[in-house]
């Protein structure tokens, strides 16, 4: 096949694709407002969710009383800090560090049900860790927020005893040094990102529609019709 001809069967695939949605236009329509109406409702129906953001900073506890001593220190405390540090997403989910929130803020929840709407995280390359809670309502996922902030500090920098007695102070500091606030707006259901997909989506199911339905349709209801099949 050269490329004459094959620009010009490019070209019989763009007619055919321009010619069916020109004849089952009404289908495409049809499709593109279904689709985009069942978006819109699915979004103006969803309940809002705000999401609250607190930040902590770990640090490592230096003992050392000598410069040089200092600086090792300081080296294995690096190290210490990004093993554990990595740790803390998942710690933030158990029982030791909800259940003091729960209790705290007079919650009617389990520790299960909150977990599923705290997060945390780790932004890379730092020693830092936020704390992310989502919720209807703005004041209350702040609050929680800044409580699992607190209650994790207090889990993390507690202080130990081994079985002979002896106590051992964590070597790990956590420092709130972003409170949550309560959010303006909520962060979801995105109502333009939404809306605009759902458009996107109803436009290419509605040229979708329109060539099914003329592929399946076999009847000759204009010249070109009879021009295609019989190639004259």
């Amino acid at each position: 096949m050269n490329d004459t001809e094959q620009v010009q069967n490019d070209d019989v695939i763009t007619i055919d694709v321009l010619g069916a949605i020109k004849k089952h236009v009404i289908t495409a329509i049809i499709t593109l407002v279904v689709v985009a109406a069942a978006v819109a409702v699915y979004t103006f129906t969803r309940t809002p969710q705000y999401t609250a953001t607190s930040e902590l900073l770990a640090t490592y506890r230096s003992s050392a009383s000598t410069t040089s001593s200092t600086g090792n220190e300081l080296n294995s405390g690096a190290s210490y800090l990004n093993s554990q540090i990595q740790t803390y997403p998942q710690l933030v989910k158990t029982e030791s560090v909800l259940q003091p929130v729960i209790d705290d803020l007079g919650l009617n929840t389990t520790v299960k049900t909150l977990a599923a709407s705290v997060t945390a995280s780790n932004p890379t390359d730092t020693m830092l860790v936020d704390i992310s809670v989502v919720d209807n309502d703005p004041k209350v996922a702040s609050g929680i927020a800044n409580s699992v902030a607190e209650s994790l500090k207090k889990q993390v920098t507690s202080t130990l005893y081994t079985d002979e007695g002896d106590k051992i102070v964590s070597p790990v500091n956590l420092s709130v040094v972003q409170q949550a606030y309560a959010p303006s707006s909520p962060s979801s259901p995105k109502v333009v990102m939404n809306l605009a997909i759902g458009l996107a989506a109803g436009i290419l199911l509605g040229v979708a529609a329109a060539i099914v339905k003329d592929l399946m349709d076999t009847r000759i209801r204009q010249d070109s019709d009879a021009t295609a099949i019989m190639d004259v």
